[in-house]
């Protein structure tokens, strides 16, 4: 449906109720004439990741730029050919699984995978991406977070971890975008970070056979982190920075950002690193946010007071109230 202005717009029709239907599409997320090999990672300033993937709610932003019609192009268009006859079944699933980067957003799905696809389709996987939304808890059950009383929800980041490892035996590459939930809101208060990356390390460990583990953040503890990686005093001056967006942290704890010469050695571990050596195992820490590019005036990092006194919807607005592009 569109409006009078060429918009396409959304209509649900609230008279029938609410059922869970399984959709998928071909992402449209970036550009067709897009190198991905020759961009760097997916991270601000760089290609879009998954925390801007809008296909699911039909909004993608460079669907326009495809050829073929709409929704006909969006269509992933393999099911005819599957089930056609059992020889082209067997010679098409596999490549369809192994082939292909298979991008999820639904926590039912994901944590119900066992359930919804046979164990060798999953085995077949070889590149995923994945949104999930972490979750808070508080003790008390109250909203109040200036007792400590609000904490990542451990076990749920421990869940998605489990599955990853032990359900895709033959996954090369993962990137997984871990973002706010918008139900319990921001929940980036001190123990974040230490409570994220201790079951992020575990991952990197326990799955070798990774050629390439990036990890996203939203905009604010991204930030934050980048600061602690760069383990400059940003307290004593200021300077303008044209960083790169991305963090190694090794599967001992130890973090670095890229150095001079500044040359990008995604995915792996940064040039001045020794391959030889520990260090050289880990993932990237990316910048999920697709704020437009800008000039950082770096001063300091936010303190965790100011970013535990944010509701969920002053987070998007972090950067406009402290708009860098404009001092």
């Amino acid at each position: 449906m569109e409006n009078m202005y060429g918009d396409r717009l959304r209509v649900v029709d609230d008279t029938k109720p609410r059922s869970w239907i399984w959709w998928g599409s071909v992402c449209h997320r970036l550009p067709p004439d897009l190198d991905v090999s020759q961009t760097g990672p997916m991270t601000h300033g760089g290609p879009d990741g998954p925390w801007a993937d809008t296909c699911r709610v039909g909004e993608a932003r460079h669907c326009d730029s495809w050829p073929g019609s709409v929704p006909s192009k969006c269509h992933i268009g393999a099911m005819g050919w599957l089930l056609s006859c059992r020889q082209n079944y067997a010679e098409a699933i596999d490549i369809l699984y192994s082939t292909n980067t298979i991008i999820m957003a639904n926590e039912a799905m994901i944590t119900h995978l066992p359930q919804l696809l046979l164990p060798q389709r999953l085995a077949s996987i070889t590149s995923l991406e994945i949104n999930w939304n972490l979750k808070s808890i508080y003790e008390s059950g109250l909203w109040s977070i200036s007792d400590d009383e609000y904490f990542i929800g451990k076990q749920d980041l421990k869940h998605i971890s489990q599955i990853i490892s032990t359900q895709f035996p033959q996954l090369r590459r993962l990137y997984l975008s871990l973002e706010q939930s918008r139900q319990h809101g921001p929940c980036w208060g001190p123990d974040a970070w230490p409570a994220i990356s201790s079951h992020l390390d575990n991952l990197a460990r326990v799955m070798p056979s990774l050629t390439e583990l990036a990890i996203s953040l939203p905009d604010t503890p991204f930030d934050s982190i980048l600061y602690d990686a760069k383990g400059t005093d940003f307290g004593s001056y200021s300077e303008i920075c044209h960083s790169y967006n991305q963090i190694w942290r090794s599967t001992d704890g130890a973090m670095d950002v890229v150095r001079l010469p500044y040359v990008d050695s995604y995915p792996r571990a940064p040039y001045h690193i020794d391959s030889s050596t520990s260090k050289s195992k880990g993932y990237w820490i990316l910048n999920g946010s697709n704020w437009p590019e800008k000039e950082k005036v770096v001063i300091g990092p936010p303190s965790m007071v100011e970013i535990l006194s944010l509701s969920s919807d002053d987070f998007d607005d972090f950067e406009f109230v402290h708009p860098l592009d404009d001092i």
